[in-house]
């Protein structure tokens, strides 16, 4: 199985196994899939020079907080569909949390006004959103026709609406939201080597690895969320 590290643009070819723990190693080496050549990611083509760091952390920080709240959402869900629970205050906070990863999701790509819009912070000439795509393998029509889900939600379905707290929200699916933040991770992976020779500062990402951290996470989550909600239900609940 051919492993790759997008950092040097080296390859080697090792066990299966091998392979794997390469890929999980959270370094620069991935395995490359049978159906996905190498990125075509190139550092160069961004202007580098007029990317603010502050922006552009900030920027991650909503892909991570809609992340977030995807997963709370979830777990929260799966919990009270476990458990048997269903009142006005556990739905509510289902919905909080995914009305506010659609928000979180909008700041990052939905208004162009937004503070931490990706064309603000990349350059509405980057090639950040076709490379995105490209890891994503998907088509420009249809993420225009995502984001359209996701910004009409956003205005209509949350912004205008009485949310009564009677039933979960419902919503795109978020999914490729989550595989967005997933692939710009990846990204700036790549870039960050550059822009700090740029500036003359070293840069790092947090998490330095996305699966493993949205592993930790959701891990965490069930260890919390569960028990908590084992204990509204109230003691007779079966063990």
């Amino acid at each position: 199985m051919i492993v790759w590290n997008h950092l040097t643009n080296r390859s080697c070819d090792l066990t299966d196994d091998e392979a794997l723990q390469w890929d999980l190693s959270c370094t620069a080496w991935t395995i490359v899939k049978p159906s996905i050549s190498r990125s075509t990611i190139n550092p160069s083509d961004y202007k580098l020079e007029n990317v603010v760091p502050e922006s552009l952390n900030l920027f991650w920080n909503n892909n991570l907080a809609f992340t977030r709240s995807v997963m709370i959402a979830r777990a929260l869900a799966s919990s009270l569909h476990q458990f048997e629970i269903s009142n006005i205050i556990w739905t509510q906070s289902v919905n909080n949390s995914y009305m506010m990863a659609v928000i979180e999701w909008c700041k990052a790509f939905g208004s162009n006004n937004e503070e931490v819009h990706w064309k603000r912070v990349f350059g509405e000439n980057s090639p950040y959103m076709s490379d995105l795509l490209s890891e994503l393998d998907l088509s420009h029509d249809e993420y225009e026709q995502y984001w359209k889900k996701m910004t009409d939600a956003r205005s209509k379905r949350i912004a205008h609406s009485n949310l009564d707290g009677e039933k979960v929200i419902e919503l795109p699916e978020l999914d490729t939201a989550i595989f967005m933040a997933r692939s710009t991770h990846r990204i700036l992976n790549l870039l960050l080597p550059h822009l700090s020779k740029v500036k003359g500062e070293l840069f790092t990402l947090n998490p330095i690895c996305f699966d493993v951290w949205k592993d930790n996470f959701e891990n965490s989550l069930g260890e919390t969320i569960s028990p908590a909600i084992a204990t509204a239900k109230g003691p007779d609940y079966p063990s």
